[in-house]
């Protein structure tokens, strides 16, 4: 499993406060929250694995642009960096490239595959926390979500306790979910 997108402000670094089982488990602590997928889900036919993708860090908490070996957007595969890397603050995606600053150092890789439809291999998690409501961001450019696996105990069932409204997924009652485009 690879960390695809980073949503909390405390730092997600993998072996100290995530990393995965070999039967895809998942472990988060120290405040870590993020969206995890498959690591064999960045594979770029044009541009190599994820293994291959480009750094960008931050030094001494500055500003740094970093050019990227294809066009379009890019996503954060691995942080490296003990400082959160939270796109939108620390990092940011323009075409051609990267942005970090405040310390965020990274491996990125462009977001859309050649040959593929758009939202192949993007995941997003979506949780109920103490069984309430709670909506997530979904780019209908990636097709339709589809609930690829369950994450909670409470029942994760299309139209019940999750759906979707052309712009977000939304969970209630408790489900808790990865989901992912048909």
């Amino acid at each position: 499993m690879t960390l695809l997108r980073q949503i909390s402000d405390a730092p997600c670094i993998e072996g100290q406060t995530w990393g995965s089982h070999f039967n895809g488990q998942v472990w988060v602590s120290g405040g870590c929250r993020g969206d995890f997928g498959p690591a064999q889900g960045w594979v770029n036919p044009d541009y190599g694995t994820a293994a291959n993708a480009y750094r960008c860090e931050s030094e001494q908490g500055r500003h740094q642009e970093c050019r990227a070996p294809a066009p379009g957007r890019q996503m954060l595969v691995r942080q490296l960096s003990e400082t959160a890397c939270v796109e939108g603050q620390t990092w940011g995606s323009r075409d051609g490239g990267v942005w970090v600053r405040g310390g965020c150092r990274g491996e990125f890789a462009a977001a859309d595959w050649g040959g593929r439809s758009p939202g192949y291999g993007r995941t997003v998690v979506c949780e109920s926390v103490e069984q309430r409501l709670n909506r997530c961001n979904w780019d209908p450019r990636w097709g339709r979500p589809a609930l690829i696996d369950q994450l909670s105990q409470d029942s994760c069932r299309e139209g019940r306790s999750w759906g979707y409204d052309g712009r977000e997924i939304w969970v209630d009652r408790g489900c808790r979910g990865r989901f992912g485009a048909r």
